[in-house]
């Protein structure tokens, strides 16, 4: 009781070099104000002015997030506005001229209809497979039915670490931000399902994370469901594949190479990777790995 659960898990995370994002449901489904004002189809904003905006005003001043991450419009037409109802332009305009961090925070795009934000969050699971011409981001979960810790759900409908790993290098490549969802137990605790996804992920990304980390879109974004590329700033083109060829010869139709001398390399391998430029493409012999 009375403990400053925000505050404590924002010192954690900013001591480990990272950064701190808040979310914040819009709408209370059972508050007396937010129901009336829904009943009285938004000819009166009270939950707006009394709750939702000194809620949004406090979490800036006490723990100056770097991301703002709204949710939850309304259930009548008229909340899901996000000027006349939510009156998203107030708090932002507050949030980029006022705020202790104003030059840094940045939020998303789910603050009613007509809401643009500095990046768009799309749907639940949102994955276009090509680039949008605007920044963007995959919302994903662990579990596949649910956005919260649900003990019910049955383990099979867990995405697999491979799963989610392939979430990742599909929304990179198409230059696109990861959100993967993570519910904690009542008690805060994160259940051994979720900590070992996690920590497969991260045993994948300290070998490969070369070719996620600081790279960008390269001028094709997949060869195919199974093949997706990136580009690193120094011009590196990575082609991460999540099929192993049973001829041990994996087949890259999409670089080019010139007269330019090319090298290729297996993240992870210290030995030499041999390859040919065909009329095809690229065939890279893969090494027998143990």
């Amino acid at each position: 009781p009375h403990m400053d659960l925000v505050g404590t898990l924002t010192k954690s995370v900013r001591a480990a070099g990272l950064v701190m994002g808040v979310y914040h449901s819009m709408r209370e489904w059972y508050h007396p104000l937010y129901l009336q004002d829904n009943d009285d189809n938004c000819s009166t904003t009270d939950f707006v002015d009394e709750i939702l905006l000194p809620s949004l005003i406090d979490l800036s001043q006490r723990y100056q997030p770097d991301v703002f991450w709204a949710d939850g419009a309304g259930d009548a037409p008229c909340t899901h506005d996000s000027v006349k109802y939510w009156q998203a332009p107030k708090f932002l305009s507050y949030l980029y001229n006022n705020a202790s961090n104003k030059n840094t925070v940045i939020v998303n795009s789910r603050w009613g209809s007509g809401a643009i934000g500095d990046y768009q969050t799309g749907g639940d699971r949102f994955t276009p497979g090509h680039i949008l011409p605007y920044k963007w981001e995959s919302c994903f979960t662990v579990q596949a039915h649910s956005w919260g810790y649900d003990r019910t759900e049955d383990i099979g409908s867990y995405y697999s670490s491979t799963a989610l790993t392939y979430q990742l290098v599909q929304t990179v490549a198409c230059g696109g931000n990861l959100l993967l969802n993570v519910g904690p137990t009542a008690d805060g605790r994160i259940m051994p399902a979720f900590e070992e996804r996690l920590l497969q992920m991260g045993a994948w990304l300290a070998v490969s994370g070369e070719a996620i980390y600081k790279t960008r879109p390269w001028r094709v974004q997949n060869q195919t469901t199974q093949i997706w590329y990136t580009e690193g700033i120094d011009g590196t083109v990575y082609a991460t594949t999540f099929v192993w060829p049973d001829t041990g010869v994996l087949l890259l139709t999409d670089p080019r190479p010139g007269s330019s001398p090319v090298g290729v390399r297996l993240l992870g391998f210290t030995g030499e990777i041999f390859f040919e430029a065909q009329a095809g493409g690229l065939a890279i012999t893969l090494p027998v790995l143990s």
